[in-house]
């Protein structure tokens, strides 16, 4: 059930209507805040995941330490709760048949003299809930400065580039062992898990697209990109005449093929650095706009035998998921009505050219000068499913087990589009997208597409 946000209408996913939902989700993660900085899941491991998607959203709309902005102290607050949680942990070799190490960033299979020997995770060594912390580390420093420090915490006194390089290393160190068989080179639960799961390997992969940024300097092993490659292989759907085409399987390639495994994919694809023309690349996206057996992108969220948590749209996972992996491979183009663009008039809208099923004909842009979205205009559709599904309180239901604090961090930066993770280095990109590539998420430090409070 749709929830709207003003009962009995159907609100227009204009920019301001847009902004309103941004500025009215972040009022609802203020007063869903614990008095001790966390937002509550029912766990260590969950609390720093919802506590990490709400720090994202409020971070992105311009609130951190120092902005002097509405929810300076919330972010305040729960960034000390979230680094108070930090624990540093030297890498430890691994041989299961060869030697390796997570600092090995020159390719000689050991420690770097660039390396520190440490890794540094958060709240418990889960892949899930460190990986939706990475972007946090990664915003702070975008908003403070790569040399910022660390203020609280078993970090303190460490800049934000030396605790993203150290979760990084902790994401090397934790992919699966070569000694796995066809289960190599993802993650899983836990670092070095017995096997692999591409629901959790799309979080495993995410801090390496953050290396892409020069302005950080951050280093990833070859071997780790090599390594995720083989997995990738693997549980890739091959093409063979069915709706399961191109799409990602959870442990195999045929178990529970959806669309949140398969966005996620696309960021493993991009940490590879594979071009948005690999074939592989537009194999996910072809599952993406299939309407084999069913249409793959309008599909609403449920709980089936064969998809496990499917559907994408009023799917938090997957909407999430999708977003990103179309993000860095340059699905957001810049609407400019034909003059040339403005960040202060002009707006995002999805490229066509990726997701051909998109439905069209929602009204965009801005009330006084208001424009009807595209066929395959993929972020106007997601933008206005938002819009009209948030709760009165400002908050959004999402879904089981992605509810509360965890979907509404995730919905407001779909509806932000800006920030992590950045778009790795050029590729080819249909069009002729002015900000295409790296320069989307690079420009967006000087031009930021929404106002910063």
């Amino acid at each position: 059930m749709i929830v709207m946000a003003v009962a009995g209408t159907v609100n227009a996913a204009t920019q301001e209507a847009i902004q309103q939902s941004i500025d009215d989700g972040l009022a609802w993660l203020a007063t869903a805040q614990s008095a001790d900085g966390h937002w509550e899941y029912g766990g260590t491991r969950e609390d720093v995941a919802a506590t990490s998607s709400a720090l994202l959203a409020l971070i992105e709309e311009g609130h951190y330490m120092g902005s002097g902005t509405a929810y300076e102290a919330q972010v305040t607050n729960g960034v000390n709760w979230l680094f108070n949680r930090a624990y540093t942990q030297a890498p430890v070799w691994e041989t299961a048949g060869y030697s390796r190490h997570a600092e090995d960033y020159n390719g000689n299979l050991a420690l770097d003299d660039g390396g520190n020997n440490r890794m540094v995770y958060f709240g418990s060594t889960d892949v899930y809930s460190n990986g939706i912390t990475a972007p946090v580390v990664y915003a702070l420093g975008e908003k403070l400065g790569v040399s910022a420090t660390v203020t609280t915490g078993a970090l303190a006194g460490e800049t934000y580039g030396q605790v993203m390089q150290d979760v990084v290393d902790w994401f090397s160190f934790g992919q699966v062992e070569p000694n796995r068989g066809n289960q190599r080179g993802g993650w899983r639960y836990y670092p070095n898990y017995s096997s692999s799961d591409n629901s959790t390997a799309q979080w495993g992969s995410l801090p390496m697209l953050y290396a892409n940024d020069p302005a950080w300097g951050l280093q990833v092993p070859d071997y780790v990109k090599n390594e995720l490659s083989l997995w990738t292989d693997y549980i890739q759907n091959p093409v063979g005449g069915d709706w399961q085409d191109g799409g990602s399987g959870y442990s195999n390639p045929t178990s529970y093929v959806n669309m949140a495994k398969t966005g996620g994919m696309l960021l493993q694809f991009a940490a590879e650095g594979k071009a948005l023309s690999h074939t592989d690349v537009q194999n996910a996206l072809d599952f993406m706009q299939s309407m084999q057996d069913f249409d793959h992108w309008n599909q609403t969220y449920h709980y089936s035998s064969s998809q496990w948590y499917g559907g994408n749209i009023d799917n938090a996972y997957a909407m999430w998921a999708v977003f990103k992996g179309l993000e860095v491979y340059g699905g957001l183009i810049w609407d400019d009505n034909g003059t040339p663009l403005d960040l202060t008039d002009d707006f995002l809208v999805g490229d066509p050219s990726l997701i051909s099923t998109a439905p069209g004909g929602f009204t965009i842009g801005y009330s006084a000068s208001p424009d009807t979205s595209v066929v395959g205009d993929w972020y106007s559709h997601y933008c206005d499913f938002l819009v009209n599904d948030q709760n009165l309180s400002g908050s959004w239901s999402g879904n089981y087990p992605w509810t509360g604090a965890l979907a509404t961090g995730w919905y407001i930066n779909i509806l932000n589009a800006t920030g992590a993770p950045p778009v790795i280095p050029p590729i080819p990109v249909p069009g002729a997208f002015l900000l295409g590539g790296i320069g989307l998420a690079f420009a967006g430090r000087k031009l930021q597409r929404r106002k910063e409070l």
